[in-house]
């Protein structure tokens, strides 16, 4: 059983004060290694009172794998959730309009793979929508980062404090 760090309670009540009822989203690729992530999910939907969906995305260039979608299928509805499996060839596009439409407050998601992550634009596009990223350990933390306001992970302390 995989440990998650439990996040800083104080900071997580000033998020469920300041974000209106909406929904949490749990991004998902690996659909067997997703359980932490829903499990993170689960508690900021339950903090903020929103709904849990968890979204696997998936292009027309890999074949389905039943297996791995029943398995995520189990997983989300054993933590309350709803399960959105979506097809395209245009990600950031079809996650940008998924936010949207669907009022997406939270969203929790892996770690970025690189700095040209699909997860960097989404973040910027976004900034009052609140993000945490969980690292393979089950540690959760909001990101803070953002391009959008002007601070970029090359910066020192000093440049940013200057």
């Amino acid at each position: 059983m995989e440990n998650i760090a439990n996040p800083n309670n104080e900071k997580l009540q000033k998020i469920n004060n300041r974000t209106a009822m909406g929904g949490t989203a749990v991004l998902v690729t690996d659909q067997f290694r997703c359980a932490r992530l829903i499990r993170c999910g689960k508690l900021i939907a339950d903090i903020t009172g929103s709904d849990l969906y968890v979204i696997n995305l998936q292009n027309n260039e890999y074949p389905p794998n039943p297996a791995a979608i029943q398995h995520l299928f189990d997983v989300t509805t054993q933590h309350g959730g709803i399960m959105q499996l979506l097809y395209s060839d245009h990600a950031f596009r079809t996650l940008s309009d998924y936010i949207k439409e669907n009022k997406i407050n939270c969203v929790i998601s892996g770690m970025p793979g690189n700095a040209d992550s699909m997860l960097h634009q989404i973040w910027a596009n976004f900034p009052r929508v609140h993000f945490f990223t969980v690292n393979e350990n089950g540690k959760m933390e909001e990101v803070i980062y953002r391009k959008t306001h002007g601070i970029h992970p090359e910066n020192t302390a000093a440049e940013l404090n200057a």
